[in-house]
């Protein structure tokens, strides 16, 4: 279940919008689409293939006026995909910007950066002629054949930075992981009324917003797998929805348009 949520750092001007991929895809002999933004065309796409013994995994295609951070080989003019480190700038101005539609992670064996590596992918794309930086979240097996895409994120403010891993979620709300796999905020992003679905019995809600200030919620209910919560007076933004079930709490995120 892919989560997408928006989330003010510590710049208030900057505003990062995040997409935590739950369960995490796992490409091996397939491709995956990125979309940032959400707006159904994809900035990217990401493939792991096979030829006899070869392992491929690269990006496809990319959006024009797309680009992502690399290097290029002067002998065969191949782009190689840099790996980020958690916390590394990708940022305009830096030379290693690369607008190759095609890019190499891993290829003829083990050739490229990120063979066996987990890290993220520097990007930059465009929307409506501006620029906005991102990072996807990426885990190479050891053999490379696959590739894991954990999730991504984009800074909405135009031309300006991000950092790698950067969610804009403050720390004590980050680990959110753990419900059970048929437990689905639903409609998300949400106007009106949310709905908890998938509980196997009465369970009370408790929204959150960023700040960890509980902002709406419901009592105790006895509706058979589904809760609602009113949340239509809540200003537009990122909230937690804290799931409590009998001594259980399980934290789910959700964005109020």
């Amino acid at each position: 279940m892919a989560m997408a949520f928006l989330a003010v750092a510590a710049d208030a001007r900057a505003q990062i919008v995040y997409t935590d991929l739950d369960p995490d895809v796992v490409l091996s002999g397939a491709s995956y689409d990125v979309d940032f933004n959400n707006d159904g065309s994809a900035e990217l796409t990401l493939t792991q293939t096979e030829l006899g013994s070869m392992h491929y995994v690269g990006i496809t295609e990319l959006a024009p006026g797309a680009s992502v951070l690399g290097t290029v080989t002067v002998s065969y003019g191949d782009m190689f995909p840099n790996v980020l480190a958690g916390g590394a700038p990708i940022a305009p101005g830096d030379p290693e910007w690369q607008g190759d539609p095609q890019g190499w992670l891993v290829d003829f064996y083990s050739y490229g950066q990120w063979s066996g590596q987990s890290g993220f992918l520097g990007v930059r794309f465009q929307v409506g002629g501006s620029l906005h930086y991102a990072w996807v979240e990426l885990e190479m097996a050891d053999n490379n054949t696959q590739v894991i895409v954990k999730g991504f994120a984009f800074e909405s403010t135009p031309d300006s930075a991000i950092h790698a891993g950067a969610t804009g979620v403050p720390a004590a709300l980050q680990d959110l992981h753990g419900a059970p796999a048929a437990l689905v905020v639903h409609p998300n992003p949400v106007t009106e009324r949310l709905y908890i679905k998938g509980l196997d019995g009465p369970a009370s809600v408790v929204v959150v917003n960023m700040a960890g200030e509980a902002v709406a919620g419901n009592p105790e209910t006895t509706l058979p797998g589904t809760v609602p919560v009113e949340v239509g007076g809540l200003p537009a933004g990122a909230y937690i929805a804290e799931v409590r079930q009998q001594g259980r709490t399980w934290s789910m995120r959700f964005i109020k348009q």
